[in-house]
């Protein structure tokens, strides 16, 4: 994979009515050209209307590829689609689920970060696109973008390279980890030790992982 960073974005939060109901979300992020100043825990001026649910160690960058966007736009019938319209701080010019692996590393720009797991779509995205289809339709298109921890904090610039400096060897995908989450494959057991073998896995899904060894 040859990546480039596209587009780096942070959020408001903002009012979304659909349906007669209100929320209250950071889902879109709008382009900085002044690029992203990334710290252990947060990026700065990137701001949560629900911190608690986001500004965790394992998940403070979030990437997805411009191509996957625009697929998604497709089978959700979008034409205004943009960059940071799913809520990704690193809109990149390639992005393949199924070639990160959970413990890899990753330079970009001054920061290193460790990819850790999927985003797994919550129902304010059909907020966001004012269609009831909408979480159902990414979870079915099967793109989910990367969750990353920082390992380095520092600034990301517009057009940085998005570098692989290391590859955790005998870890599973970050792609595995949403098919098994979204039930998009049945359960492989062995396939769910692989993961709770990971330091890099975060706490939150180990529980679930384990719940699938019992079943």
């Amino acid at each position: 994979m040859h990546m480039r960073v596209l587009s780096t974005n942070l959020s408001q939060p903002r009012d979304f009515e659909f349906q007669g109901q209100k929320i209250r979300s950071s889902m879109i992020k709008r382009p900085s050209v002044d690029g992203l100043i990334v710290k252990k825990l947060n990026i700065e001026n990137d701001i949560f209307d629900a911190p608690k649910y986001h500004c965790r160690e394992h998940s403070v960058v979030y990437a997805f590829s411009w191509p996957g966007l625009q697929s998604y736009a497709q089978v959700l019938s979008l034409t205004d689609i943009q960059m940071g319209d799913v809520g990704e701080n690193l809109s990149l010019s390639e992005l393949d689920e199924a070639q990160v692996f959970v413990g890899d590393q990753f330079q970009v720009g001054e920061v290193l970060l460790e990819a850790t797991s999927p985003r797994i779509p919550c129902s304010k995205l059909n907020f966001r696109f004012q269609s009831k289809d909408a979480q159902r339709l990414f979870i079915k298109h099967g793109k989910s973008g990367v969750y990353f921890r920082v390992l380095r904090p520092g600034r990301i610039q517009l057009g940085a390279l998005f570098q692989r400096t290391h590859l955790q060897e005998g870890s599973p995908s970050i792609q595995d980890c949403y098919d098994l989450l979204t039930k998009r494959k049945p359960i492989d057991k062995e396939l769910v030790k692989s993961f709770l073998r990971q330091k890099a896995f975060p706490d939150e899904f180990r529980e679930q992982f384990q719940r699938f060894l019992v079943f």
